[in-house]
């Protein structure tokens, strides 16, 4: 019976029915506490459902059942971890992550550069997530979080140079330029000023026809 609401919840899971997952998944769990797997499709359940605190429950009785922790698995519970604010295991959750098989290196690396920005270590974040964006992870996402290193260390130059190399390779956001425009003014670079007030003259005209 454990098994048949496990199966049950997994197909509700993957059609977005998340609530109704759950109670299969809770009913799974409470029928056969020993069932790692009821107990990890559930951590992902309530993580997709934002209850993060009771996804970290179930994902370390996940463990303590036995379960293997995987690339995924440490990336799902460095994920966890960032959203309730243990950037420290979530670094180093990342960390056994790049050890295993079965993660997306690209994940990690940008969950391991988000970590490292809220402990403000901005070397690291830059680093990261440089290694994300050579790992195929999202550009705009990886580049955004290369302006904001720099941003934290106040190295207005750097931020304008990741959000020019942005606009450059064809990224169309009026945040980006106008981040670019208020970098460039801490900068003094009055020259990148005209360039990004052009570029952006160019995309609003682009907008309006």
């Amino acid at each position: 019976l454990a098994e048949l609401n496990l199966k049950q919840g997994s197909v509700l899971a993957a059609q977005g029915k998340l609530s109704r997952a759950r109670e299969y998944l809770e009913t799974a769990v409470k029928l056969d506490g020993s069932n790692s797997d009821a107990w990890l499709t559930l951590a992902q359940v309530e993580y997709q459902s934002e209850d993060y605190a009771e996804a970290l429950k179930s994902l370390e009785t996940y463990q303590s059942k036995g379960g293997e922790m995987n690339g995924g698995e440490y990336s799902l519970l460095a994920s966890i971890q960032l959203f309730t604010g243990n950037y420290k295991d979530a670094q180093k959750s990342c960390d056994e992550a790049i050890k295993k098989e079965g993660g997306d290196e690209g994940e990690i690396f940008f969950l391991r550069c988000k970590a490292d920005y809220f402990l403000k270590d901005y070397a690291a974040c830059g680093q990261d997530a440089q290694k994300a964006l050579d790992a195929g992870y999202d550009y705009n996402e990886c580049m955004t979080m290369k302006a904001a290193a720099c941003e934290g260390v106040k190295d207005y130059a750097g931020v304008l140079a990741v959000l020019m190399q942005m606009i450059d390779d064809g990224v169309e956001d009026s945040e980006v330029y106008q981040n670019a425009l208020a970098a460039a003014n801490e900068a003094k670079d009055y020259a990148a000023q005209e360039k990004i007030l052009l570029r952006l003259l160019e995309y609003e005209t682009d907008l309006d026809t």
